[in-house]
């Protein structure tokens, strides 16, 4: 009743958190957005939103977002979960892993 509470499942040290999360760097992947022409600019923001959230200082893969002929490339923690999403908002033929 106007008050908030918290559940906590599971509490782990950065230590444990840290081995669980880090992928080393010869498993770094690199996945390609195409936004060229299939996305409106309401889909366009929506995806950029998205990445913005899911960049990170812990990364496992970049990601190239590719408009016409510019392209930028953004380091984030990718897990099949997010990779899912980016498929869901830009269309599964719009992402592809290099």
């Amino acid at each position: 009743e106007d008050e908030l509470s918290v559940v906590v499942l599971k509490i782990e040290t950065y230590e444990e958190q840290k081995q669980t999360e880090e992928v080393p760097p010869k498993e770094t992947k690199k996945i390609i957005v195409n936004i060229s022409e299939s996305l409106s600019e309401e889909e366009k923001t929506e995806l950029r939103n998205f990445i913005k959230l899911i960049g990170n200082k812990k990364t496992n893969a970049q990601i190239e977002i590719v408009n016409k002929e510019v392209s930028k490339t953004l380091n984030v923690f990718l897990n099949e979960k997010i990779l899912n999403k980016l498929k869901e908002l830009a269309g599964e033929e719009n992402v592809k892993m290099n």
